[in-house]
């Protein structure tokens, strides 16, 4: 269960809106794949499903009380689309049949909030908390065990709440329909279950009268992390000063300042109001009949009359002229105070209603914003006037009337009107000169070369990107169709400047504009904490001895109801083991060589495209150079050739090719995880008419790149430190997590070196560097040293048709590739990983939120006990771990976690308000599990969630690339799938004493916010 601030994590609107793609939270240095080519892809067509509708379904015929409005044959996706109307409740259904077996579904209702009180989303919360028909504590969670589900959440956006899920097995489909449309329309709304997800007041230790009051609860934790992430909080704050009054005035996800006021009473009648028929959509894809579908929805909603539609304010008031709004958030304390300015300008453009003008605007967007050929990001980032975008740039199409915001962060407080006049001066420019016609067409190429690739959660992805549109009240067939819009972008483009036109009228002379500026204040999380603390008090001074009485009494009753360990889930539904598959799947592979080189070849359906994965080994890396390694990555697709610049090879790359993703590798071996593969990964794919342009593009980069170009390091430098800093806010677990694993083991050491926190303390240390020339001697050291033909293997995904030019391309290709010379062999390995056990270690985080880990240290992925301890990992986080650290500690999650490669076990809390209480939970939590016995019904159902993971699907180009990349064989697998079916509660008791018992034996680490740790 998430909320979706879609200022920061869109789920598009339409597939139309997909040039932008998500917000630009990065200034993105390196050239994988763009977010919107993952939300297209298509699949070779069948006349399955597809002819199945056309039979069974016609415009105007009822079926079980829906009646069909439309169907569509979506030729570019391989799709037809039905889209029907429930007659009496006036309820819409959209369902997409496709030859695809992991079948989506949803429920979604329009939720527009009328205050901050973040009503629909701890609805979202509760909802699924239990239902009439399935009356147990937190069936949604129970289900994760009792399902081989790809996919269970929801999540609430700014206007709308949806509650989807994904599977392969018919039954559990079935199965998870039922409990979700039961959740939905018939949910029992205990108040005990508002107070655990929403908030409540709660002494520090219920079951103590003397201890102090404080605010608990899920949802109410959940957001005080969020609102302390300064990209989230800037972007949530621009967008209420571009609305200043109506539904995007209000955060949807909850304010914490305002969640306190909201009563049960409140959620009762919004979900009365609200989650009704009348207000809902409903969504179905894949090759899962519909008849079913419509026949079981139909008896769901039975019950139910026709009723008004709540109404939702969605003008945008903002006054003509230039509007300015200056606030303040937290401090960064690894960047000087003066480099923290935030500053956005923002524009708002046009209606959603028009398809075309959406697609375009945002085809403008991804031309003066994406990639380091752009317009903005050449006078902005280039010249280093802030650090990377502000998480609110990019095209906004998610309200009504949409936005289009462009931004820095790490703005020099002296430089803001520099930053201003330097937008403007861009826009102006853009607007008169237009856009390279080679810009202009390589965003085609990649919105035509995205047709064709294949992914494994397209359902989803198709769902989510016609769910705003849809409920704005346009058809959501509409918006899956982009074809049409590239047709008449041609057309437009060769009647006259249309690109210059349409910046001047909506960039140049719109008569709405918002500066929106965040300046840091070293006392803003101090200020926050007392903002609490007197709401707090406030609330507490006025309690009478009835007052005191119930809280007290819902202290102790929900940790009455957390501890009942034994419930009645006889009513939920559920897969048994006979439903998981006994053998594994197997991808058939070829292996041969190239010019001495391994190659694995993965012959498939391709629809036209070829994937190309090579890995770079590298025997030892001084540990000098080694902390460079990830900036080695980036700067390769970053600094250009010594022949040109990287705005004109990026341009050739999108033209060409799906741009190229290079990043370290990292691969313990399967027998001893002391022993790891490192190097370099490179990853590409293009239309198979372009295999020669992406192998000498590719030779390009590795043969000709520049590190001597020191301003383009300077710029990389400065944005990777300020990215991976915003990160922790939101990813603080894994930070945590990676920091514990770096006393552990030689793969959890040199992820810490390369993304944790030793990553970020060089990082922090070279953007106050004031010459670059001794990085870039290390970067050609690391060149050299990497780029050898000898420790390179390559993987190719192709159809039958391409495999011959694949194969000569990849001659040419390995014939120059670079070799090693006898006075550039590998220095000796001089630096011995020795494991550090037992140590605490704290790092304070300027946030209003808590993170912690503890890691074990265990056995390799070939050893019998590695398995066990994957399932235990599961066990104690759904029968225990789940139940301490969110149900009764109020944190948004937690749990215990296997990495089976690694052999680290570990324990983790997010966004928690005690971390340092939940760390003795996990003490328990071994405690428990050593000596507990679980029964026949549990460990089935551990099992069922195990291998819903395992068995997930997997995206066409990624079959195969286990085996590639860490040399599991499908014959280990399978004999890992023989363990895990005969896998008893002794076993996992055994590990668990066996491993995991020995507190001395983990390394702890905990993100605690900084006034915490002051009051530790």
């Amino acid at each position: 269960m998430q909320y979706l601030n879609t200022r920061l994590k869109p789920v598009a609107s339409a597939l139309v809106h997909q040039l932008q793609g998500p917000r630009l939270l990065r200034s993105a240095p390196h050239l994988g794949a763009t977010a919107f080519q993952r939300f297209i892809a298509t699949q070779t067509s069948s006349t399955g499903p597809l002819a199945k509708v056309a039979q069974d379904f016609a415009p105007g015929q009822v079926v079980h009380g829906f009646k069909v409005k439309e169907i569509r044959h979506v030729d570019e996706l391989s799709a037809t689309a039905i889209l029907l109307t429930h007659e009496r409740t006036r309820a819409e259904y959209l369902h997409v049949a496709r030859d695809d077996t992991n079948n989506v579904f949803s429920v979604g209702f329009a939720t527009a909030p009328t205050d901050s009180t973040g009503v629909s989303h701890i609805l979202e919360h509760t909802v699924l908390c239990g239902s009439r028909k399935y009356p147990v504590r937190d069936p949604f969670f129970k289900m994760l065990n009792r399902s081989m589900s790809t996919f269970m959440n929801a999540w609430t956006a700014h206007d709308y709440t949806q509650y989807p899920f994904a599977t392969q097995n018919l039954q559990d489909f079935n199965n998870l329909r039922d409990v979700y449309l039961d959740a939905a329309f018939h949910p029992l709304l205990e108040p005990m279950d508002f107070y655990q997800e929403g908030w409540r007041i709660e002494r520090q230790n219920p079951l103590d009268t003397s201890s102090p009051w404080t605010f608990k609860g899920v949802v109410y934790n959940e957001m005080k992390g969020a609102m302390s992430d300064p990209g989230s909080l800037f972007a949530t704050k621009a967008q209420q000063a571009l609305y200043p009054d109506g539904t995007y005035h209000h955060v949807s996800g909850g304010d914490p300042s305002y969640i306190t006021d909201l009563t049960h009473a409140d959620l009762v009648a919004f979900h009365r109001a609200h989650y009704h028929p009348s207000n809902a959509r409903f969504y179905s894809y894949g090759s899962v009949a519909l008849k079913p579908q419509l026949e079981a929805i139909d008896r769901t909603l039975a019950p139910f009359a026709p009723q008004a539609t709540p109404t939702a304010d969605f003008t945008n008031r903002l006054p003509d002229g230039l509007h300015r709004v200056i606030t303040q958030g937290p401090l960064d304390t690894t960047v000087p105070e003066n480099r923290q300015t935030k500053l956005s300008l923002t524009y708002l453009t046009n209606s959603t209603s028009d398809l075309f003008e959406t697609f375009a605007v945002g085809f403008a967007a991804r031309l003066l914003l994406s990639g380091v050929a752009s317009p903005m990001h050449q006078a902005l980032i280039d010249t280093n006037l802030g650090s990377e975008y502000a998480a609110n740039t990019g095209y906004d199409p998610f309200c009504p009337t949409s936005s289009l915001s462009i931004g820095l962060q790490g703005v020099d407080t002296s430089e803001q009107a520099l930053v201003e006049a330097a937008i403007r001066h861009t826009l102006e420019t853009t607007a008169k000169e237009g856009f390279p016609t080679k810009a202009i067409e390589s965003v085609i190429h990649l919105i035509e070369m995205s047709h064709k690739h294949k992914t494994a959660n397209f359902g989803l992805s198709l769902m989510q990107s016609v769910s705003t549109g849809w409920f704005h009240g346009l058809n959501p067939i509409d918006l899956m169709e982009i074809t049409k819009n590239v047709t008449q972008l041609r057309g437009e483009l060769a009647g006259g400047p249309f690109f210059q036109t349409l910046m001047r009228k909506y960039l140049i002379d719109n008569p709405k504009q918002l500066v929106f500026t965040m300046e840091p204040n070293r006392d803003y999380n101090a200020q926050m904490a007392a903002e609490e603390e007197q709401r707090l008090v406030a609330k507490v001074s006025q309690f009478t001895p009835q007052d005191v009485a119930h809280w007290t009494d819902v202290g102790h009753d929900l940790l009455k109801a957390q501890n009942n360990e034994k419930q009645d889930l006889s009513c939920l539904p559920t897969l048994q083991l006979a439903d998981i598959p006994l053998e594994t799947k197997r991808v058939p592979l070829n292996h041969t060589s190239v010019q001495h080189c391994p190659v694995q070849w993965h012959v498939a359906p391709t629809n036209g495209l070829s994937y190309l994965r090579a890995i770079n080994t590298v025997d030892h890396i001084p540990s000098d150079l080694a902390p460079y390694v990830p900036l080695f990555c980036d700067a390769l697709t970053m600094c250009g050739t010594h022949t040109r610049s990287m705005a004109d090879l990026e341009r050739d790359l999108l033209l060409y090719t799906s741009g190229v993703s290079i990043s370290h590798h990292l691969s313990p071996d399967s027998t001893n995880f002391d022993q790891v593969e490192q190097g370099i990964s490179f990853t590409s794919h293009c239309l198979d008419a372009n295999v020669p342009r992406m192998y000498q593009l590719i030779q390009e980069i590795v043969q000709e790149t520049d590190f001597g170009k020191t301003d383009r390091l300077k710029t990389l430098i400065v944005g990777n430190a300020s990215g991976l800093w915003n990160s922790i806010a939101d990813s603080g677990h894994i930070y945590a997590r990676t920091l514990a694993m770096a006393d552990l083991s030689p793969l959890g050491h040199r992820a810490n070196v390369y993304q944790g926190f030793d990553q970020l303390a060089l990082l922090s240390q070279l953007t106050a560097q004031a010459s670059l020339s001794d990085v870039a001697t290390k970067l050609k050291q690391l060149s050299i040293l990497v780029f050898n033909q000898t420790s390179l293997r390559a993987a190719v995904t192709t159809s039958d048709n391409s495999v011959s030019i694949n194969q000569a391309q990849l001659d040419q290709f390995l014939q120059a590739y670079p070799r090693l010379s006898d006075a550039t062999t590998t220095p000796p390995a001089t630096d011995k990983f020795s494991p550090t056990l037992g140590r605490k270690q704290f790092a304070p985080m300027p946030f209003a939120t808590n993170f912690s880990a503890q890691c074990f240290r265990t056995v390799p992925f070939t050893h019998d006990d590695n398995p066990k301890l994957q399932l235990l990992s599961k066990l104690m986080t759904t029968h225990f771990l789940h139940r301490e650290i969110r149900e009764k500690n109020g944190a948004y999650g937690g749990g215990a976690t296997f990495s089976s490669q690694s052999g680290t076990f570990s324990f983790y809390s997010y966004r928690d308000p005690n971390p340092f209480s939940t760390v003795e939970v996990y003490r328990k939590a071994v405690d428990w599990a050593a000596q507990r016995t679980f029964d026949d019904r549990e460990m089935t159902e551990a099992k069922l969630s195990l291998f819903s993971d395992i068995d997930a699907p997997v995206s066409l180009y990624q079959e195969g690339m286990t085996y590639f990349v860490s040399r599991i064989t499908d014959d280990m697998r399978q004999k890992r799938r023989d363990a895990f079916m005969r896998m008893t509660s002794a076993d996992v008791q055994e590990a668990a004493a066996k491993y995991l018992a020995n507190p001395a034996q983990a390394s702890t680490a905990a993100l605690p916010s900084d006034w915490e740790t002051k009051a530790v």
